[in-house]
């Protein structure tokens, strides 16, 4: 089934460029092309980021506006969203860099044709464009302006070969081309992960699946890029030699992948992503001792509900989703109390010089580490889109320049007028709107061969484990 598409065009430009793009947008709209153009589609209190999200995933084909103001301190943003459009699997979607000026190409975009939209050449590249735009243009990379161009392999670099697995098999691929199935054959030994656990990933990556082909596509292919993605983050050539101390990180990994993708299933299959919900609330209820009648006293507190529920069909998704994360949260803190509550084991010489972890605080006051790493790690657009996604009353916010420091301090001032709950809320949503932004980048990095540097990751690890908490926790 082929994706619905809202727009057309998407323009992916710097906001120092916003004079010529805008007579860029008009020009197409003349054309009769629906575009997607942020002067004309955000509002006043909208959420930033995930209008800017919505808009590339409603979008046919994404024209990226290169310039050295794109190239500047945007670019890590403006790069972000072109992955999608940029996958050779999906061949729905359109990619067309367009030159604005000369400055010179950055990275990866030099494997691409370009579009010269300097001055003096706009005429002549309009009817280009417009081709491309409408899909009047054939497929074959012979013939389209913004196909890759065919990088010149250096002899004395060994070429990659990535293995891919699915349902036991595998292809081995190199680039985009399939150069054989060969036949694994490989038994697990006791370093290896367990028959369990290996079911447990197969059904998370399942739920990726599910995710990826929600609004149509090829279930084989998600399933090899699923899994080609796994094996190379842990340098495998099957999922089933994964050595059993890594375990909770293959686990973590899948399931922050899974995260990264609700959304759309959530916009693609409301009943879906229902019941996923339902299936994560109800074996945690059980495990934190809950009854029914519990359960809903619980949702009716912790979602601030103005009458108490007598059954999870009240709830919105969205309410069930919060609901879910909530009840992570009190599994972990119960895990920790009965890990405190556990006999001491015999200790030696050697642990007594070892630091006790610190106690585990309340998690909204996490916010003070997490300010600290929003702000070294993201610019301002990021941060205003990862608090707003998180609940964050945005519009309440007076600042609209682009410095961090002072958006920041406006955010703090707004938090501090938090409850408890709501504040603890909020940290829950920025930690998960922080983890599933690292996952789409990493994703997004790997399918283009660029390896991903998590240190975000592994300072929002540090930034939680100074109050008490695990990062693992909130992979699910």
């Amino acid at each position: 089934m082929a994706t619905p598409f809202q727009y057309d065009v998407f323009l992916s430009h710097s906001s120092k460029d916003k004079a010529v793009v805008r007579t860029l947008a008009e020009r197409l709209r003349q054309d009769g092309l629906k575009v997607w153009f942020d002067e004309w589609v955000l509002k006043p209190g909208d959420p930033i980021q995930k209008m800017i999200d919505d808009g590339l995933e409603t979008s046919r084909v994404l024209v990226l506006c290169m310039s050295a103001n794109a190239f500047g301190s945007d670019w890590a943003q403006l790069e972000a969203g072109t992955f999608r459009f940029r996958d050779p699997l999906n061949r729905e979607r359109r990619f067309i860099p367009l030159r604005l000026d000369d400055a010179p190409i950055k990275g990866s975009l030099g494997q691409f044709l370009y579009l010269d939209w300097r001055p003096a050449d706009r005429e002549q590249e309009h009817a280009k464009l417009l081709a491309a735009c409408r899909g009047e243009t054939e497929l074959s990379s012979t013939n389209r302006p913004y196909a890759p161009i065919q990088p010149q392999l250096n002899p004395a670099v060994p070429t990659k070969l990535v293995h891919v697995e699915h349902s036991g098999s595998g292809d081995i691929v190199m680039g985009n081309k399939t150069v054989g199935r060969p036949r694994v054959n490989f038994t697990p030994g006791p370093q290896h992960i367990s028959p369990e656990t290996a079911r447990k990933l197969y059904e998370l990556v399942k739920d990726i699946v599910e995710r990826l082909t929600i609004s149509g596509g090829n279930v084989q292919k998600a399933f090899q890029r699923v899994w080609g993605d796994f094996n190379a983050h842990f340098s495998l050539t099957t999922y089933k030699e994964l050595p059993r101390e890594k375990t909770d990180e293959g686990i973590a990994y899948l399931r922050q992948w899974r995260a990264s993708k609700n959304s759309r299933l959530r916009n693609a299959d409301p009943e879906k992503f229902r019941t996923a919900q339902l299936k994560g609330i109800w074996p945690r209820s059980k495990s934190l001792g809950f009854t029914d009648a519990d359960l809903y006293a619980f949702a009716s507190k912790k979602l601030k509900l103005p009458d108490s529920i007598t059954s999870l069909n009240e709830l919105g998704n969205q309410q069930l989703a919060r609901l879910n994360r909530f009840l992570i949260y009190e599994e972990r803190k119960l895990k920790q109390r009965r890990s405190k509550d556990a006999p001491n084991e015999i200790k030696s010489d050697a642990d007594d010089t070892m630091p006790n972890p610190p106690p585990s605080r309340p998690i909204g006051e996490v916010w003070s580490g997490l300010r600290g790493l929003l702000q070294q790690a993201y610019s301002t657009q990021t941060i205003k889109g990862i608090v707003g996604q998180a609940g964050l009353a945005t519009a309440k916010i007076e600042y609209l320049g682009t410095y961090k420091t002072p958006y920041l301090n406006a955010v703090d001032g707004l938090v501090r007028t938090m409850g408890d709950d709501t504040r603890e809320q909020f940290v829950l949503g920025c930690i998960r709107e922080i983890l599933v932004f690292e996952r789409t980048k990493a994703e997004n990095l790997s399918r283009i061969g660029i390896q991903f540097d998590d240190q975000v990751l592994q300072n929002l690890r540090r930034v939680l484990a100074n109050f008490g908490h695990d990062i693992e926790v909130f992979h699910e």
